[in-house]
């Protein structure tokens, strides 16, 4: 029992400690690396993931993250941007081993549209880089996305975007929902992340264009639709 009692104290001085130091420090953002729980690799984004939930994972605007990034699309291509500055939060932490760096899967959008970046940091703090990885929106409780993701042990990553073939941008807010289908193109670009923490593009694959059910968007990730490559 009485060692029960010491570990017990020893963790509170140091969730104490830990919390002055964030305190101190105004919760920055080398804080929150330290608090919030760590998500293993491989990952996929599945549809269903929720992520962190907890509103005290913000990204402040113009400090942990530019304002510049603060957007999200208003139509299924991703061409049209909002015209208001949204929200950033952390969605996903990763810490690959060995690195001088740390992975954020950062999520913009306060409302309806939103979007995923994959943001490296240095462990102090310092953005690096960065890449889109996702685009969505909610309706009536339902989540559609045009493009998602996923990364390996190896830091390699796969983003799956389809872009619709049509002379008029399919706007989330109103055109996507009148279709039961659509014509679209799958294109699938490779990165990895170097040992400064910087995205390079390894290849880009494209595939034949087709219809598809706007019910597949809501409820299977584009990696397992089957799709035939152009080329390899």
């Amino acid at each position: 029992m009485k060692i029960v009692k010491v570990w017990l104290s020893i963790v509170l001085l140091f969730c104490i400690g830990l919390s002055g130091n964030c305190q101190k420090n105004t919760f920055d953002l080398k804080c929150k690396f330290e608090v919030i729980k760590e998500t293993s690799l491989p990952y996929e984004r599945v549809l269903t993931d929720k992520g962190q939930r907890n509103p005290s994972y913000g990204l402040v605007a113009d400090k942990e993250i530019p304002c510049s990034l603060l957007f999200e699309y208003m139509d299924f291509g991703g061409t049209i941007k909002t015209t208001w500055t949204s929200g950033g939060s952390i969605f996903r932490l990763f810490k690959p081993e060995s690195s001088e760096f740390v992975l954020v899967v950062a999520k913009i959008g306060v409302s309806e549209c939103t979007k995923h970046l994959l943001i490296t940091y240095d462990k102090e703090g310092k953005m690096i880089d960065y890449i889109e990885v996702e685009i969505g929106f909610v309706r009536r409780g339902e989540y559609t996305s045009s493009k998602h993701w996923r990364i390996d042990k190896n830091l390699q990553i796969q983003v799956c975007q389809v872009k619709p073939i049509s002379s008029e941008p399919i706007l989330f807010f109103d055109k996507y929902y009148q279709l039961d289908s659509m014509q679209g193109q799958r294109i699938d670009t490779y990165y990895k992340i170097d040992k400064s923490g910087k995205f390079q593009q390894v290849k880009q694959v494209k595939y034949k264009p087709r219809e598809y059910d706007c019910t597949f968007f809501k409820s299977k990730n584009i990696w397992n639709s089957g799709d035939v490559a152009l080329e390899k």
